[in-house]
């Protein structure tokens, strides 16, 4: 390594996260909207009563509908304060400077590594997740993930066909709080690109990017009646052509993408069959970019640019997807295959006071069967002391698949 690098962060982000930035993150207002909505709906139901409103039944069909969104968007409006990031939120708590450049300086193939990443970076549990496990989770914002140490953080995107902008969230109303004020995906790319350029060097970047859906004026309907994305090539075309233009416009010359790995020559299956990954001291200061397409949006992938993006495979990996995700198939151990478990463990272990010993012993065993029984190289989760630290090691360390140490969550 050459040149010694400072840790220059942003002054905005704080040393630490806790209950009351949690909390923060409430809708208002959201919940002014439900309030308003669930009051129609009590006013009706007044008149009704008092009998001042002909053809009751008509009435009574548009109160009930009322009453439920309203207290709907109040509910999900308000962050459940129970529900804090439930990992050591420190700077460099999860990679020490030390350990980054070591890992760099060994100059291995980038695929020699398994990576701990964050499953849907900007989750904010809301009150709904007292009766939704797999939503029991809060993060800290990405930028602040990536100063803890992390080198993969996962975006959940929706497509706005009226403002032709993607932006950020992971189920529209019903799931829609966020840990960062401002939600078009080019102003997170761009909070990115901007810790990249404060962080010289690190260890190549992977923004997983999962695509939810589009919508057009009622983007809360998208979650009932379809994801409206992977059914019409030209209005995928559309909608893929506007999040490169983000990306390229964020990242440039940064990015990392299939056509710098084979050049374009054969498909990447094959490449990879004789030719190594470059090493992470070449790709340090990159960004990847995966596409993460998969069930009733898997169409998408036949619209998506496999030279830019790298596009998750929908079952074996077959011509230029070789970022795959599939738990329980251990033929993904291929040659060069970038193979990932999503240990989304919110709903499995994350409960109203903490993790409790039994739900993160299954899940530490779990995380030892992803890894050590199947090779996976990526892993992302909401509870990352399940992996450990650092977040970054060499594939064949499985020195923590030994520990019997239990993590510190309370």
């Amino acid at each position: 390594m050459s040149g010694a690098r400072t840790e220059p962060y942003a002054e905005d982000i704080p040393e630490e996260y806790d209950c009351k930035w949690a909390c923060a993150q409430s809708d208002a207002w959201l919940i002014v909207r439900g309030i308003f909505t669930f009051g129609g709906g009590v006013a009706l139901l007044v008149l009704m009563i008092e009998d001042m409103l002909p053809g009751q039944w008509a009435w009574l069909a548009l109160c009930i509908p009322l009453l439920l969104v309203g207290l709907t968007m109040i509910i999900c409006g308000w962050a459940a304060p129970c529900y804090v990031p439930q990992y050591d939120t420190k700077r460099r708590g999860y990679l020490s400077l030390q350990e980054e450049e070591r890992l760099l300086s060994l100059n291995l193939p980038f695929d020699a590594y398994m990576i701990l990443g964050s499953h849907n970076s900007c989750h904010v549990a809301n009150l709904l997740a007292l009766f939704i496990a797999p939503w029991r989770y809060t993060h800290a914002p990405p930028v602040a993930l990536l100063d803890m140490g992390l080198r993969s953080v996962e975006l959940d995107i929706w497509y706005s066909r009226c403002s032709q902008t993607w932006r950020i969230v992971h189920e529209h109303l019903i799931d829609g709080l966020r840990n960062v004020s401002q939600d078009r995906i080019l102003a997170q790319f761009q909070a990115i690109n901007d810790w990249s350029n404060k962080n010289p060097g690190h260890f190549p970047l992977i923004l997983n990017i999962d695509i939810k859906g589009s919508y057009g004026m009622l983007p809360w309907l998208a979650v009932c009646i379809g994801r409206g994305i992977g059914t019409d090539p030209e209005r995928d075309h559309e909608a893929l052509t506007s999040l490169r233009d983000d990306a390229t416009q964020a990242f440039g010359s940064k990015l990392f993408t299939p056509n710098d790995l084979g050049k374009g020559q054969v498909p990447l299956v094959q490449w990879l069959a004789t030719n190594p990954w470059p090493s992470v001291e070449r790709l340090k200061g990159k960004i990847m970019l995966h596409l993460n397409i998969y069930s009733d949006r898997s169409d998408l992938r036949h619209s998506a640019d496999h030279g830019f993006w790298w596009v998750r495979a929908k079952e074996l990996c077959e011509g230029e997807c070789i970022y795959s995700e599939k738990d329980g198939d251990g033929t993904k151990r291929s040659q060069g295959i970038l193979s990932r478990f999503s240990a989304w463990t919110g709903g499995e272990l994350c409960c109203i006071n903490g993790v409790s010993a039994e739900e993160e012993t299954k899940g530490r065993e779990k995380m030892k069967f992803c890894i050590r029984g199947e090779g996976k190289k990526l892993i992302a989760s909401d509870h990352f002391d399940l992996f450990g630290k650092p977040s970054v090691r060499v594939a064949d360390d499985n020195s923590f698949l030994e520990e019997t140490v239990p993590s510190q969550i309370v």
